[in-house]
């Protein structure tokens, strides 16, 4: 042996051996089945007190009032996120609106996506540039639980899981990783595998799926492109041939028709409101990261709404410090990934790096210069948190060996710490009425929290403490049609006629093209009966919304009380055309028909009625007494007696039946 081999020698024995973790443990970890079991339980645990929280806020127009979810042929498929759509039309159709089944749901892509993000970490281990160096691998299984525990457990997810409508957010994440996933088994399986054409067919439908799930996933190309850099090293033709079809779907959001997150206006580059400025909003994000960091370091005061400024200056000094302390941390990744490409020794700060840089490019979409109407959502950092719980994972576990043992039992500690918060959290999602006072102490002067807490306390009657958090509403925010409509509503059902009147014409001269206050305006002329302004409300509203069927109603019921029969006959008509199984529209046309004495047509409006909806007790009623005017005694007592089961204390039905038995 030469001296420069024995001299290599003698320097590599002084180098102290790595402590491996016991055999045993490691084992363990190896058993995906046994990760899965564990990430399901972790999660359940700390979600086990959502499965009944109401819908909130978004969910009530993407799922409790939206008419398309009800049927699968109404989903247009060119719409930018129809597969989130989709999913909750099959929660519709096999649970309609019970909560628990929407729950369910979005905790088991929770946990899948825990699980993934356990995979992603294994895999990238195996890349050719991680597995050739001197790492101890076995540090792999620990870096890829800790990122996964910490992802499940973190309380910032809870916005994405817990909130229903987030679900785009979570299940967009769920195809994005399973696309990192199997693009990464297509490049490391042997090229005469059988499967391989498999995991790049896999790879690229996953792409598919995300782009119609979320505008977020647009970014998943280049994030291809990343990894090819990171862990694979030089670019070869035939790899740019292979990721073209990748690129090649980045035209998917920007031209959906149906386009949600980008905007109506067809730019290039897209926005969703224009209240914002491009710079403005670029310059608030800067402050918005640096917020986003703090949740995921120290996840206190969390808030669906925040009451966050608008900053118009790269100069102010939070934006021009954030900006610095930003550019410092995506500097320091590409220093890592610099720095690793000399010494192997340092070859896990690539996945340092590469977790920094996950973290910033899966935000790029929603935290740079596409102005977005709320500058900051906490259900924005469910995908780029994988990265910084990959950084902070690789950066503990992995650049220090003599301690391994100590750290892996602080993120234990932490892991644990982070699961009573989000079950803490979690409470707050329990209803709106909890929800909304949780905003309101802390965005105060939030005109929208306030709006939304007085909805609640008006869903619950307690209408005073409703009318005052719309009146604060109102303080902030004086031009808010919606507050003065529902405050209006409110005077109207506590019998404040004049004042629910005012509300309402403040709101036409607001609004004038809002079809349900025209129609709330002619409840209330209907109600004092001032029948022909009533008509003119309604009849407004249907110009403005010719399918407002609840419209249609009560102006043939006016029609009907100003002795108009035949304009009644065609309004109630026209509800039946429209909701053809709508009993209430019968039960009217057969009083318009009773009216006019066509009393077979009476009663087979009434018989359509009681079919649609048995407990009718009314349409009992008018159905026996029609029968008692034709003569067809046992039919009436028959109807009255109905009736009676249904109302015991229904007196018109037992002064009837008195009356036959007599």
């Amino acid at each position: 042996m030469s001296k420069a081999s024995r001299g290599k020698e003698q320097q590599a024995q002084k180098v102290p051996p790595r402590e491996i973790p016991a055999p045993f443990l490691i084992g363990w970890l190896a058993q995906p089945w046994i990760v899965l079991l564990l990430l399901s339980l972790l999660a359940i645990l700390i979600y086990s007190n959502t499965f009944s929280a109401s819908f909130q806020f978004d969910d009530t127009p993407n799922i409790g009032d939206n008419p398309r979810i009800r049927n699968f042929s109404s989903l247009l498929l060119s719409e930018t996120r129809y597969v989130g759509f989709l999913s909750f039309a099959l929660n519709y159709h096999f649970g309609e609106l019970n909560v628990f089944g929407y729950h369910l749901v979005n905790l088991a892509i929770h946990i899948t996506n825990g699980f993934l993000v356990y995979t992603l970490i294994l895999i990238l281990f195996k890349t050719p540039r991680i597995q050739s160096s001197s790492l101890n691998l076995d540090q792999s299984y620990w870096i890829a639980l800790s990122t996964a525990l910490l992802f499940v457990a973190h309380p910032v997810q809870t916005q994405a899981v817990t909130y229903i409508t987030q679900r785009f957010a979570s299940l967009a994440a769920l195809f994005y990783l399973l696309a990192v996933v199997l693009y990464l088994k297509w490049r490391l399986a042997p090229s005469e595998a059988k499967s391989q054409s498999l995991w790049y067919a896999g790879a690229l439908l996953s792409t598919v799926l995300a782009m119609k799930t979320k505008e977020i996933t647009f970014t998943l190309p280049f994030m291809l492109l990343l990894v090819e850099a990171i862990f694979f090293g030089s670019f070869t033709k035939k790899r740019w041939i292979t990721l073209i079809p990748f690129f090649l779907t980045l035209p998917i959001i920007p031209l959906s028709p149906l386009v949600e997150g980008f905007g109506e206006r067809g730019d290039i580059i897209a926005r969703e409101t224009t209240a914002i400025s491009r710079m403005d909003y670029l310059f608030t994000q800067f402050s918005v990261i640096m917020t986003y960091l703090r949740l995921l370091v120290f996840p206190v005061h969390q808030n669906l709404d925040y009451d966050y400024p608008i900053y118009h200056s790269l100069f102010e000094p939070i934006v021009f410090f954030s900006f610095l302390f930003l550019s410092a941390l995506l500097g320091l990744a590409f220093y890592f990934l610099f720095f690793s490409q000399r010494s192997t020794r340092h070859n896990l700060l690539k996945l340092i790096g590469f977790g920094l840089l996950w973290f910033f490019l899966t935000l790029s979409i929603e935290s740079s210069i596409i102005p977005i109407e709320d500058v900051i959502l906490e259900h924005r950092l469910y995908l780029p948190s994988v990265g910084f719980f990959l950084a902070g994972s690789a950066a503990v576990l992995g650049l220090s060996d003599r301690w391994w043992k100590i750290n892996a039992i602080a993120i234990g500690v932490v892991v644990a710490v982070l699961s009573v918060a989000t079950y803490q959290r979690n409470l707050v999602w329990e209803d709106e009425l909890a929800l909304w006072s949780d905003v309101v102490q802390k965005s105060p002067n939030r005109a929208r929290g306030r709006y939304n807490l007085g909805n609640a306390y008006e869903h619950l009657g307690r209408f005073d403490e409703a009318i005052q958090e719309y009146k604060t509403a109102l303080a902030l925010k004086p031009d808010d049609a919606e507050t003065h409509l529902n405050l209006g509503n409110i005077y109207g059902a506590m019998g404040h006629v004049d004042q629910a009147i005012q509300e309402y014409k403040t709101v036409i001269a607001l609004k004038p093209d809002f079809a349900a206050t025209h129609y709330d305006l002619g409840i209330v002329y209907k109600n004092l009966d001032r029948l022909e302004e009533a008509i003119q409300e309604f009849q407004i509203a249907l110009k403005l919304q010719p399918d407002f069927f609840q419209a249609h109603i009560n102006l043939g019921n006016t029609y009907e009380a100003l002795g108009h029969h035949d304009a009644a006959i065609l309004e109630f008509k026209t509800v039946l055309a429209l909701k053809p199984d709508f009993a209430v529209a019968h039960y009217d046309l057969g009083v318009v028909y009773k009216d006019f004495g066509r009393l077979e047509e009476t009663i087979q409006e009434f018989q359509i009625t009681l079919k649609l909806q048995p407990d009718f007790m009314q349409a009992h009623y008018s159905l026996g007494q029609v029968y008692q005017q034709m003569g067809r005694i046992q039919e009436a007592i028959h109807e009255f007696e109905q009736a009676l089961q249904i109302n015991p204390d229904y007196d018109p039905a037992r002064q009837a039946l008195k009356s036959l038995h007599q």
